[in-house]
């Protein structure tokens, strides 16, 4: 199977994000939704590199919104703890190519229903 480097990514992030998010104390409302956020990144990679059309490009652009959830619920963190500029830069590198994957889906969207229309 293809690498799939948005997803690889997508787990580092997860993987380091966790280290801060277990810290917090279990009933703190920020370590659920933090880890809610985190799964969701990952897992609609996932799902959306098995999908075609617009499940696909759905699914990236709810990826890359999970992700920006997730930075802001990292950066309340950081604020009392000190921030993780490796990090930080991680998410945004992802954000980055969830922005291009995404824009890519759309265009390659729209040239199919453009040309399904000429037929």
């Amino acid at each position: 199977m293809e690498k799939f480097i948005a997803l690889e990514k997508a787990r580092k992030i997860v993987q380091i994000s966790f280290s801060y998010i277990k810290r917090l104390d279990k009933y703190d409302p920020l370590r659920n939704q933090a880890s809610r956020s985190a799964i969701s990144v990952v897992s609609n990679l996932a799902e959306g590199n098995e999908r075609t059309g617009k499940d696909r490009n759905q699914l990236f652009k709810i990826s890359k919104g999970s992700l920006s959830e997730l930075k802001e619920q990292l950066l309340i963190m950081f604020y009392e703890k000190g921030f993780d500029h490796d990090l930080l830069d991680r998410i945004e590198e992802l954000h980055k190519i969830l922005y291009s994957l995404s824009r890519s889906q759309s265009q390659s969207q729209s040239q199919k229903t453009k040309t399904e229309a000429e037929k």
